[in-house]
């Protein structure tokens, strides 16, 4: 359990890395973080490439049109597995 602030997000001092069996690096991250008041939460599946987040419809609006960010709103029924990604053409 890590406690902090939401600038710790973005340059959190608990990065950690290690190496992969290719030499390349990979990243340990938070896997859920939220703020004291709730009001919203991100979850980054660790099995798959996805962060979900949770929040308000301004937020999550927000985050899908963002032109720095890729961002799809899904739902309950909405594949998260490689197979599924239509946006990186990996759908097969």
């Amino acid at each position: 359990m890590f406690h902090g602030t939401s600038g710790d997000l973005a340059s959190p001092p608990w990065f950690d890395t290690w190496l992969d069996g290719d030499g390349g690096s990979n990243f340990q991250t938070a896997n859920l973080a939220w703020p004291a008041d709730r009001s919203w939460c991100t979850a980054t599946e660790i099995d798959f490439d996805s962060t979900l987040v949770g929040g308000t419809a301004e937020l999550i609006a927000a985050i899908i049109t963002s032109p720095d960010l890729e961002a799809l709103e899904v739902g309950a029924a909405t594949s998260l597995g490689f197979k599924a990604d239509t946006i990186n053409g990996s759908q097969q």
